[in-house]
């Protein structure tokens, strides 16, 4: 399991509320009154810590939904049926939810193992951050504790120089070229959508040693001495 920090923007109405769900059992299964309730301190910026399964691609949106749900239902009648069976009526068309994130097959998330807490900040609600300017994911590695929606305050491990991360790919995202004198060149492939690639990258900075192994992207030819 990794814990992940979701981070979303949504000026909220009085009333509204905001939660995650997804196609995950942990996420709701995409049932929003088994998703995820968000927290928030200003009314705009949302987040929640959720510990999620590892080695799995999640797809997910937000909703906004209704903060009081039972309100929301609106009054109730009760009559009987047929069968003598008391039934309950709702009298009202409020609905729970009150908005959908209208993003075409949703947001994705793919989820490996990490020592730290993943954040993962997706922008404004409803919309799909640009990569090129938004970092979407890092790690939260400097505070001792964490606080969930709940109010709960839960302990986060601090690296030291001393801690190392070994990240294992089938194809890391660095591209070799070979130059004209015939040296090899290498470079982050900063266009790679890996988790591991440009969010993570920046999150260990500094903290800790990471050593990548996996197989280089090449469109030169590798000699067998070289290999």
């Amino acid at each position: 399991m990794v814990r992940v920090r979701f981070l979303v923007k949504y000026n909220a109405a009085p009333g509204e509320r905001v939660r995650l769900i997804g196609t995950h059992a942990v996420l709701g299964g995409w049932d929003p009154l088994r998703g995820i309730e968000l927290g928030t301190t200003d009314g705009i910026t949302w987040t929640t810590h959720v510990n999620l399964p590892v080695n799995y691609e999640y797809t997910y949106k937000y909703v906004v939904m209704a903060s009081d749900l039972n309100a929301a239902m609106g009054s109730m009648d009760v009559s009987a049926n047929s069968h003598g069976n008391n039934v309950v009526i709702p009298t009202s068309k409020v609905p729970l939810v009150l908005r959908w994130e209208l993003i075409e097959g949703g947001r994705t998330l793919s989820v490996m193992a990490s020592p730290a807490t993943l954040c993962v900040d997706d922008g404004a609600f409803d919309e799909l951050p640009n990569l090129e300017t938004h970092t979407r994911i890092t790690l939260e590695a400097e505070s001792a504790t964490t606080t969930a929606s709940d109010g709960a305050m839960t302990p986060v491990r601090k690296f030291d120089s001393k801690s190392t991360l070994i990240i294992v790919l089938y194809r890391l995202p660095i591209v070799a070229k070979r130059s004209a004198t015939g040296e090899w060149k290498f470079k982050w492939d900063d266009d790679a959508l890996y988790l591991t690639s440009v969010g993570l990258r920046e999150g260990l900075k500094g903290k800790m040693k990471v050593i990548w192994v996996g197989i280089i992207n090449s469109d030169d030819e590798v000699k067998p001495d070289e290999r």
